[in-house]
């Protein structure tokens, strides 16, 4: 919206200084406020997330690995369908390098949508299922590709995986918001959680603590009480 209501500016500004009109509308006028509705967040709990990774393994373990995957780096279904190989790193510590984003209906990757890249530390539990990604692969194939080889595609992986059931009303973008809600109960800094979504502000990575509300609080006073009780158990 701001491009273009940059380039209507200077047609405009181009006319008065020709003399065909007095003023410049577009100056006059302030741009549109975003009355886009804030995004519906559905993150899955702790238990329902591996019921619904339990379920999908049912039908296929590749794509039950995809999901632990996704509900546990809070990667972009772009993101994932563009990781190559080479992304997927485990020294000095397992992480993704998430540098790449190829949406539905492109043909081509493009930079994330932050337009930046970035390094998402991977849990121990999750490693195996990388490894199991990149099992006979090239640095330079596709790391997380569907059953057979392949790049994912959504309808796909839906369709294969009865998702519509399993998924209980979730979304594929939902499994995002399940890793960065996790994350913050686990009492990651937002900071970091924000580092790992790629948010380019701290304001967007905060939906999630007026999303969790108390949940959040008291997560963050157990850290400080475990902290404080491990401190009086120590001896003087």
């Amino acid at each position: 919206m701001q491009r273009h209501r940059g380039s209507l500016s200077s047609f405009f500004a181009w006319c008065v200084s020709e003399g065909y009109i007095a003023a410049n509308p577009v100056t006059a006028a302030a741009p549109p406020k975003d009355r886009r509705a804030r995004e519906v967040m559905r993150p899955l709990a702790a238990h329902d997330f591996e019921a619904v990774v339990s379920d999908v393994a049912e039908a296929n373990e590749t794509y039950a690995d995809l999901v632990s995957v996704l509900g546990r780096t809070g990667h972009r279904w772009g993101e994932a369908r563009a990781m190559l190989v080479r992304d997927f790193v485990e020294v000095p510590l397992p992480a993704l390098n998430v540098v790449r984003n190829q949406p539905e209906g492109t043909t081509a990757a493009k930079a994330p949508k932050s337009g930046r890249g970035r390094r998402v530390p991977l849990p121990d539990a999750l490693v195996p299922a990388l490894r199991r990604f990149a099992a006979g692969k090239g640095p330079d194939d596709l790391l997380l590709t569907r059953p057979g080889g392949g790049q994912l595609h959504r309808s796909m992986f839906v369709r294969a995986t009865g998702w519509s059931e399993v998924g209980r009303g979730r979304t594929l973008h939902d499994l995002r918001h399940t890793a960065a809600c996790e994350w913050i109960l686990r009492g990651v800094a937002l900071t970091t959680v924000q580092a790992r979504l790629g948010h380019g502000s701290i304001e967007v990575t905060a939906r999630y603590l007026h999303h969790l509300g108390d949940s959040a609080d008291r997560s963050a006073m157990q850290l400080l009480n475990d902290a404080a009780t491990h401190a009086l158990s120590e001896p003087a």
